[in-house]
C-alpha cells in the first residue's frame, strides 16, 4: 500500500492511563501437586514470578494520509485502504496477532484523517507489547501495509 500511516499518537500512554484494571489473579488450583508448588515457591524465592494476565483495552490514535492510497469507496474499488488493522506484533512479525480492526469511514477528500479508536476488552499478559497499526486493501487479496512501519511499545500493568 502506498499511504502512510503518520504516527500512533499517545499509544503508549494510552493502553497504560486507559487500561482497565487487571482482573484479579487466579487462585492456584486446589489439586496443584506438591512438587508444582514447591517449583512456584522456588521461583517466587528467585523473584522469577510468573507474568500475570488481565483484561485490558487499547486505544489507538494515528493519522494516515490518503494522498497516495485513497480510502474505498463506491467509486474506487482497487488500489485502495478498506480498513486499518491492529496488531499485538511482541512475537514478531510472523507470529502477530490481529487485536482489532477500524472501518476506514467515509473520507471525503484526499489528505490527512485522524483515527481514534478502543478495541474490545482483551486479555493481555502483563509487561512491554508491541503494537503496530496496518492499512488493509480491499478484498480479495486485502493486501496490507507492514504493521512494523506504524508500531510503538506499551507497558501492560
Amino acid at each position: 500500500m502506498r499511504g502512510s500511516l503518520v504516527a500512533i499518537a499517545v499509544l503508549g500512554a494510552a493502553l497504560a492511563a486507559r487500561a482497565q484494571a487487571p482482573a484479579p489473579p487466579q487462585a492456584p488450583a486446589q489439586t496443584q501437586s506438591s512438587t508444582q508448588q514447591d517449583a512456584t515457591n522456588q521461583q517466587q524465592s528467585q523473584g522469577q514470578t510468573q507474568p500475570k494476565s488481565g483484561k485490558h483495552t487499547i486505544t489507538v490514535t494515528f493519522s494516515y494520509d490518503f494522498r497516495l492510497t485513497p480510502a474505498c469507496s463506491d467509486k474506487v474499488q482497487k488500489g485502495c485502504v478498506a480498513q486499518f488493522n491492529v496488531y499485538d506484533l511482541s512475537a514478531g512479525y510472523k507470529h502477530r496477532t490481529k487485536l482489532f480492526s477500524i472501518p476506514v469511514g467515509t473520507v471525503a477528500e484526499r489528505g490527512m484523517k485522524e483515527y481514534k479508536q478502543t478495541g474490545p476488552l482483551l486479555l493481555f499478559e502483563s509487561g512491554k507489547h508491541l503494537i503496530g497499526v496496518a492499512a488493509q486493501g480491499p478484498e480479495p487479496q486485502k493486501l496490507e501495509s507492514n504493521p512494523m512501519a506504524c508500531k510503538t511499545w506499551v507497558e501492560v500493568p
